[in-house]
């Protein structure tokens, strides 16, 4: 129950950042369902994703909509155990250095 309390804190805290859904070079803004369908992402182009509330950065976090973003420290990290049930979409996060993605999972399970 500490572990969950803690991890809860850290999640809701103010401290960290909040950021808008994906969307496109041009802002087009209609991917938002694309990613709960298992299923790959097409066309690929590339996405941008603005901050909607600064704050501290983190390695994993879900943009509105609940679509999962990763770090680039987090891809590096995860990609070699998920590469064969998701996809790591290439994400220009504002203010940030390349090397964001979004988690894009493929395979679902009961």
């Amino acid at each position: 129950m500490a572990h969950f309390e803690i991890v809860d804190c850290v999640w809701r805290s103010r401290a960290r950042w909040y950021l808008k859904e994906p969307e496109s070079p041009n802002g087009v803004k209609s991917f938002t369902w694309t990613f709960t369908r298992c299923q790959p992402f097409e066309p690929l182009v590339p996405l941008r994703i603005q901050v909607q509330q600064e704050g501290n950065v983190v390695d994993f976090t879900f943009t509105a909509f609940d679509i999962p973003v990763l770090s680039p420290r987090a891809v590096e990290i995860l990609s070699p155990a998920l590469a064969e049930f998701c996809e790591f979409i290439p994400a220009e996060v504002e203010g940030q250095p390349s090397g964001f993605a979004i988690l894009n999972v493929l395979r679902a399970e009961d």
